[in-house]
Order: C-alpha cells, then sequence, then structure tokens
C-alpha cells in the first residue's frame, strides 16, 4: 500500500499561536472515465491553500473494502503574518488494474481525522458494461403528449435506449440516444408512463435495463382564448378591464408600451383595476390565459382612450425650492395663476392637491389645477372640484418630482395670491357633498392593487400604498434579482411580504435580517414591517426583476 500526505497553507495572520487551517479539496478525479478492468486506474487529488502559512507535506491512503482512504497533511508555518496568497495544487495516485465494482475514495485531513471530500466511482468488466454508483432519473417538460427522460449523473457511453409505455399496456415502444436525454412524443393525455433505459459501453455491451420514475401527462384541455373583453370606469388615471373566464385558467393582463408587458403575475380572477394612466392617452391591453395542461392562448387587444381635458401648458416655478408633502397638511401662499410648484413624490405614495377653502387653501378666480411632469406632459387636470375651486388626488407610480400649474379659467394666468394645500393621503370627501361639482373623473386613487408605470417605459404591479415611516430601514439591492438584506436601527418583531395583488407571501416573526425572493415570480413587492417599539407597520416597496 502506497501512503501519503499532503500539507496546506492556513490562516494565521498577526498572531503565530493562532492555527486556523485554510485549506480544502477542490475535487477527486479518476482517469479513465469511465474504467474497465483492463485499464489501469490513477486518481488526482486537487487541494487549495487561502493564504501563504501553510504548506503541502505529504499523504497516506490505504484500502478498506471498495473505499480508498487518503489522509491529506497539512503544515502550519505559524508566521505572524500570512500572506495573502490562494494558491492550489495536486497529487495523483496509482490504483493500478482494479476488479469490476463501484468503488469510493474518501480524503481524510491527517490532523483532525475529519472528512474532506467523497468521490464514487465505478470499474467496468471489460467483456460488460454498468452504470455509475450516483446515477438517478426524472422527467421534465410533461406536456400532454409529450415528456423529457433524462438519465442522470452518466458521461461517456456510445449511445443509450429507451422504453416506454402506458402503466396498463404489456407492448414497449423503444427509442435511442447518443445522449443522456431524450423528449418522448405522440403520448396520451391523462396517462401514468413507464420507462426504461439501458446505455451502450464503448467495449461494443450494453448495460442491464434500469426502471425510471413513472410519470403522468397533463389533460389535455382546450385552451380557449379569453373574450369579451371590456373596460370600464375610465378616468384620468384608472380604468377597470374585465374579460370572460376560460375554465381552470389563470390570468396574465398585458399592457402595449412599445412592446407588451405583464401587468404582475397570474390571477384567477377575471377583473383587473389599473391607476397610474394618463389624461389624453390612448392605450392596448389583452389577456392570457393559462390553462391547467400548461398551454396558453392569448385574447384580441382591446384599445380605450382616457377622457379629454383642458391642457394647460408652460408657466413660470414658483416657489423656487420643492415641497414635499408629509401626513399632514401643508400650505404654499402667494402662488399666482400662471405659475407652478415643483412637488416631490414617490411610487406608490397618495397625495392630495387641493384649492379647496375646507383644506385650509385659498383661491379668488376660478382656477383649473394641472398635474404634470417636469418635461411638462400632462397627467391629471381638475376644475371646479369644490365650487370654483381645484382639487386632484393622485397615486404616483414614479419617484421623482411633478408640476402643479395653476391657471385661471381657459388656461390664462391671474396675478393674485393664491394658497395651495397639499399632503400624503386621500381626502376626496372632507368638503360638504354640495360643494362638490365637478366630474369624479379628477379623483386618481386606485380601487386595486395594480398601476401603469409609463415614466420608466414600463408595467409594473403594485400593492396598498406607502405608508409614511420615521424608522429607516436598508434594503439592499433594491430592485433584486434574489436575497436582500434588512438594516434598521430598531429591532424587527414582525415582517409580512405582500405581492402586487396584496396577497402575503411571506409572514416571519424576529428580527429579520435576510429575505429569499429567488422562488418568487418578478414585479413589487410590499414590506409590511412592525418594530418593537410601535403598535403599527411601517410599508416599504421593492422590486424583483
Amino acid at each position: 500500500m502506497k501512503f501519503f500526505k499532503i500539507l496546506l497553507v492556513s490562516l494565521a495572520c498577526f498572531m503565530a499561536s493562532l492555527s486556523i487551517k485554510a485549506q480544502g479539496i477542490n475535487s477527486v478525479t479518476v482517469s479513465p472515465n469511465p474504467a474497465y478492468t483492463t485499464s489501469f486506474v490513477t486518481t488526482t487529488i486537487q487541494y487549495y491553500l487561502s493564504n501563504g502559512c501553510w504548506s503541502f507535506t505529504n499523504y497516506s491512503s490505504y484500502w478498506s473494502g471498495t473505499t480508498l482512504n487518503v489522509y491529506a497533511n497539512f503544515n502550519n508555518s505559524n508566521a505572524p503574518i500570512c500572506p495573502s496568497i490562494y494558491s492550489t495544487g495536486s497529487f495523483t495516485i496509482s490504483l493500478g488494474n482494479l476488479s469490476a465494482n463501484n468503488y469510493t475514495i474518501k480524503v481524510w485531513d491527517y490532523d483532525t481525522n475529519s472528512l474532506l471530500f467523497t468521490q464514487l466511482f465505478t470499474v467496468i468488466a471489460a467483456d460488460g458494461c454498468y452504470l455509475p454508483a450516483n446515477y438517478t432519473t426524472s422527467v421534465t417538460n410533461i406536456t400532454s403528449n409529450s415528456a423529457k427522460l433524462n438519465l442522470n449523473n452518466v458521461s461517456g457511453y456510445a449511445s443509450y435506449e429507451w422504453h416506454y409505455k402506458p402503466n396498463n399496456s404489456s407492448s414497449w415502444t423503444t427509442a435511442s440516444s447518443t445522449t443522456n436525454t431524450i423528449t418522448i412524443t405522440g403520448l396520451a393525455s391523462s396517462t401514468l408512463y413507464n420507462w426504461q433505459v439501458r446505455v451502450k459501453c464503448t467495449n461494443g455491451t450494453w448495460s442491464n435495463w434500469i426502471n425510471g420514475l413513472n410519470f403522468t401527462t397533463l389533460s389535455n384541455v382546450s385552451c380557449t382564448a379569453p373574450t369579451g373583453l371590456s373596460t370600464s370606469n375610465i378616468t384620468q388615471n384608472t380604468a377597470t378591464f374585465t374579460w370572460g373566464t376560460v375554465s381552470g385558467a389563470t390570468y396574465i393582463v398585458q399592457f402595449y408600451n412599445g412592446t407588451w408587458s405583464n401587468l404582475g403575475g397570474a390571477i384567477s380572477g377575471n377583473t383587473m383595476n389599473v391607476y397610474g394612466l394618463w389624461a389624453n392617452s390612448t392605450y392596448q391591453w389583452r389577456v392570457v390565459a393559462i390553462c391547467s395542461n400548461g398551454q396558453q392562448n392569448t385574447s384580441s387587444t382591446v384599445t380605450f382612450s382616457t377622457p379629454y381635458v383642458t391642457n394647460c401648458t408652460g408657466g413660470a416655478q414658483y416657489p423656487t425650492n420643492s415641497l414635499t408633502p408629509a401626513s399632514s397638511w401643508q400650505y404654499q401662499p402667494n402662488v399666482w395663476g400662471g405659475k407652478y410648484c415643483v412637488v416631490n413624490v414617490q411610487a406608490g405614495v397618495t397625495y392630495t392637491f387641493s384649492y379647496c377653502s375646507i383644506n385650509g387653501a385659498l383661491l379668488n378666480f376660478d382656477g383649473q389645477l394641472s398635474l404634470r411632469t417636469t418635461s411638462d406632459q400632462l397627467i391629471a387636470f381638475s376644475d371646479d372640484y369644490c365650487g370654483i375651486a381645484p382639487k386632484i388626488i393622485w397615486t404616483s407610480n414614479f419617484t421623482g418630482q411633478i408640476r402643479l400649474l395653476l391657471s385661471k379659467y381657459s388656461c390664462s394666468t391671474q396675478n393674485t395670491n393664491s394658497t395651495l394645500a397639499y399632503r400624503i393621503g386621500n381626502f376626496p370627501l372632507s368638503e360638504e357633498a354640495s360643494d362638490r361639482e365637478s366630474d369624479p373623473a379628477i379623483i386618481a386613487y386606485p380601487t386595486a392593487p395594480m398601476y401603469l408605470d409609463e415614466i420608466q417605459d414600463e408595467i409594473i404591479a403594485t400593492a396598498p400604498k406607502i405608508t409614511s415611516s420615521t424608522t429607516t430601514l436598508q434594503i439592499s439591492p433594491n430592485p433584486t434579482s434574489g436575497y436582500v438584506s434588512l438594516q434598521s436601527e430598531k429591532l424587527l418583531q414582525r415582517l409580512r411580504v405582500l405581492d402586487a395583488m396584496g396577497r402575503v407571501v411571506k409572514d416571519m416573526e424576529g428580527n429579520i435580517q435576510e429575505l429569499d425572493f429567488t422562488t418568487l415570480p418578478n414585479g413589487i413587492y410590499f414590506l409590511k414591517v412592525k418594530y418593537e417599539d410601535q403598535e403599527t407597520e411601517d410599508s416599504y416597496r421593492l422590486i424583483k426583476n
């Protein structure tokens, strides 16, 4: 028997007394693969060293039945400072001619007697053919008439032969391939199938048949396209989509904005409310039915337009600084007709902008209020909400700034001081009913958790509006494609994650510091956080992409 030891470099930084090992095994390979009884077999073991204080010394090995135990010896120089040098090395052991069998190689740490690596391999009789000991089978891509059969953890064989049949049949259908997977077609729907596979070795002999995992094909339900699409409750900024149901299907609503994009994930209902639309605009939408058998069918396209309203443009900024709404009424005096205020807004937050006296505002002429982008594109418009005064309630679908342009009737100027009232929140009925004379279309707050984000040229689904919080919760990264870390100056007591439809997809207690979004679909999510020292929940917005 041959004996060997391996020595690697450990982490003994700045203190000679430390002897933390910083070594391990990267891989164990066997050559040739597959190996035959006539082959001269060798194994190569690659190790790594994480810093310059450790080095490779030697190794020893011995057989225990069909298991080769390899002991690696690593030496620590105990230098006061360890260079941060990552290195690798390897050694090869000759195993000679082995009899046909399944074998195991185990690599151990000589000093601690801890197992570092395990590798399985198979030696095939020169006149026979065998599968490796760690093979598995699986079935993927199952439809109503096809499936993909997989023989996993195998390679190097000349060819593969497959048998498959319905469970209640005694007759096999045969197929062949040169790889370890095959897609079979022409299957019956809603049927349980059995299958087998064998491999042909390079010596020309076949292995025994092995049984694969049984599978059932999907039902062959006809997946029809949704019909009866209609758009209702159309305002300047909101609309309701409705369509006919398809038996057993879920639905994805798509919106056209240069390309077709999904409005959130699949839903089971047949109606959806959207917000974030802009006045004086034309839109297109459609519905994709996703049936239980995996098939999809897309409806025809529906076109609708938001109401036409007066489009007052231009103006000059007043005051020169931007305004930031809070959860209570704030006021900006000395605004003339023909002036606009710049306001900071956040996505998912509802705002009220009012010149109604009942909200503490002041207006002494017949006024109009235009909510516009900073590039002067109209989003919403109000005229005569309460008497001759305008008021807009609006939920932002982006984070940035807007303009609130005050004008006199017919988009004219008026050099008279007025006072704007503004705040976070939805206050459509704070005045007496007799004072409200305008079209309710100006109330642009969501009735369901969806909106269209045209600022970013994409369509995003969202959920209930974000609440104002005095606690800073750092969410990183945001947007995310998988894991996010949470950091806060306060301890978390409970955290709930809501999807775009307002459904709770995660509910956890304790001081959560990491969230896993890898299994959740792309879209907008809302984190509802309760801290230990407060009764209410704070809300935060996160995007998964």
